[in-house]
C-alpha cells in the first residue's frame, strides 16, 4: 500500500534540498559582484589612503555609475536565479513520490506524456492511492502502445477499471518529451513537471537508484508549459474515436447473437459497424487452409471502420487457436504466429471472451467435434494468460440462452459507453 503521508515528508526533504541548491546558485553571482564592486571601490576611491570623492569630477561620477550598474545587474541575476525553477537530481523511488504528491495536490486534472509504461508496475500503487484520495480528479496517461510489453497489458486494464485514462498516442505521434501537466484547464495554475534521465547509469546500479533530473515549471517561467499544453489539446483532438470491440470464444457459444444484440443497443445513439465472423464465409471448408484464409481475411477487414463503434464478431486470437487445433500435433506455426498476433489483438479497446458455464457439457457442432471445441477453449485461455491480452469474461448458458446473452450485452454495452465518454465521442 502506497503511503501518501510518508511520500509528502520525503518530497518536503527533496524540495528543501532544491531550495538550498537554488540559493547556492544565487549566492555565487552575488559574491562575485560584491567582490568586484569592493575591489573597484577600494582601488579608485581610496587611492590616496583615505576616501576621496570629488563631486565636480565627471570621472568620479562615471565610476560611481558603473559601480551602481554592476550592483543592479548582480541583484537582477540573483533574484532571477532565486525565482527560476531549478532542477534537482533524484532517484526513481523519490521520483515516484514527487509525481504522486504533484498529482494529489492538483485541482482538476493530471495528464502525463509517457512512453512504454515500463514504470507502470512501480507506480501503479501510487496511482491507485491518489485515485482513492481524490476520486474526482481526472488522471490521464498517454503512452506508446507499440512499445508496451504484453505482460503489462493486464495492469493497464486494472488501472482503467479505477477510472484512470490510459490513452495510446495516434500512430506516428509519440512526443520525445516525458512530463506531466497539472491543471491544464486553469491557465493561472497550470504546472509542468519534467523529468529526464540524469547522466549515464552506473553498471550494476539497481533500478530504484536510477537517476533523474526533476524540474517544476510554471506558465510564467517558460513557453514550454504552453507548448506542451497545446500538444495535449492536439492529441485529444486527433484521437481515433472508433472504439473496437472484439468478441472471442469457441464456435457456437453465442458470439454472433451477442454481437448483433450489442449493435442493436449501441446504434440507437452511435454509429456502429459489425465485422462478420469470417468462418461463415468459407462454406464447408474447415481444414487448415480454410482457417489460414480466415486469418488473413480478418487482418484485411479489422482496421477500416470509421464508425463510433466497430464490433468484430471473432478475433485473430480465435482464428489462431483454431489453426493450432487444425494443425495438431505440429505447433511450430502456432508458436511463430502467437507473438505476432498479440500486439495486433492488444489494439482492440475491449476484448469480450464469451464462455459457457463450467457445468455445461461441450457439444459437437456441424464442423467441430466436442473434443476439438474443448481444445480451442483451453487454447484461448492459454493464449490470454500467456500473452497478457486483457479480456472481459461473460457467461452464456445454453440452458438459459436469451437471458444470459442479454445480461452479457448489458454489461458490455456499459463498458463501451464508458470508453466512448472517455474519448468524448458525441451521440449521432
Amino acid at each position: 500500500m502506497f503511503d501518501l503521508s510518508e511520500a509528502r515528508r520525503a518530497v518536503q526533504k527533496v524540495r528543501q534540498r532544491q531550495r538550498f541548491e537554488g540559493l547556492r546558485r544565487a549566492v555565487l553571482p552575488v559574491t562575485a559582484h560584491v567582490g568586484g564592486v569592493a575591489t573597484i571601490f577600494t582601488v579608485y576611491f581610496f587611492r590616496s589612503g583615505f576616501f576621496v570623492f570629488d563631486v565636480k569630477s565627471w570621472i568620479d561620477w562615471s565610476v560611481s555609475a558603473v559601480l551602481a550598474l554592476v550592483v543592479a545587474s548582480g541583484l537582477y541575476i540573483s533574484v532571477r536565479e532565486l525565482r527560476r525553477s531549478s532542477g534537482v537530481v533524484v532517484d526513481r523511488t523519490q521520483l515516484t513520490k514527487l509525481l504522486a504528491i504533484a498529482r494529489v495536490d492538483a485541482d482538476t486534472s493530471v495528464e502525463t506524456l509517457a512512453g512504454d509504461l515500463s514504470w507502470l508496475e512501480e507506480e501503479a500503487p501510487a496511482l491507485n492511492a491518489v485515485k482513492q484520495a481524490r476520486p474526482t480528479l481526472k488522471i490521464c496517461v498517454f503512452y506508446d502502445r507499440d512499445r508496451v510489453p504484453s505482460d503489462l497489458l493486464p495492469r493497464v486494464g486494472e488501472l482503467e477499471d479505477t477510472g484512470i485514462e490510459l490513452i495510446p498516442y495516434p500512430r506516428g505521434n509519440s512526443p520525445r518529451i516525458r512530463c506531466m501537466v497539472v491543471d491544464r484547464e486553469l491557465p493561472d495554475s497550470t504546472r509542468l513537471y519534467a523529468y529526464v534521465r540524469h547522466g549515464t547509469e552506473a553498471a550494476g546500479l539497481a533500478r530504484p537508484q536510477h537517476q533523474f533530473e526533476w524540474q517544476e515549471l510554471r506558465a510564467d517561467q517558460t513557453i514550454l508549459v504552453s507548448a506542451v499544453s497545446s500538444h495535449i489539446s492536439l492529441l485529444r483532438a486527433t484521437l481515433t474515436p472508433t472504439v473496437h470491440i472484439g468478441i472471442s470464444g469457441v464456435n457456437n457459444v453465442g458470439k454472433t447473437t451477442l454481437a448483433i444484440r450489442l449493435r442493436s443497443i449501441l446504434q440507437q445513439r452511435y454509429t456502429v459497424d459489425l465485422i462478420p465472423d469470417h468462418f461463415r464465409t468459407v462454406g464447408n471448408g474447415t481444414g487448415f487452409n480454410e482457417n489460414f484464409r480466415i486469418q488473413f481475411e480478418q487482418l484485411a477487414d479489422d482496421q477500416h471502420s470509421k464508425a463510433n463503434v466497430c464490433i468484430h464478431d471473432r478475433t485473430l486470437i480465435d482464428n489462431l487457436c483454431f489453426i493450432r487445433m487444425r494443425n495438431r500435433p505440429d505447433e511450430s506455426l502456432y508458436h511463430s504466429l502467437a507473438p505476432v498476433v498479440a500486439p495486433v489483438a492488444g489494439e482492440l479497446d475491449l476484448t469480450v471472451d464469451v464462455h459457457a458455464p463450467a457445468t455445461s457439457p461441450a457439444r459437437k457442432t456441424t464442423h467441430v467435434s466436442a473434443a476439438d471445441r474443448k481444445f480451442v477453449r483451453r487454447a484461448l485461455d492459454d493464449y490470454f494468460d500467456t500473452y497478457g491480452v486483457n479480456r472481459v469474461r461473460v457467461e452464456v448458458d445454453p440452458a438459459d440462452f436469451d437471458a444470459t446473452v442479454d445480461r452479457a450485452v448489458a454489461a458490455v454495452a456499459e463498458k463501451v459507453e464508458n470508453l466512448l465518454r472517455a474519448r468524448k465521442v458525441t451521440e449521432s
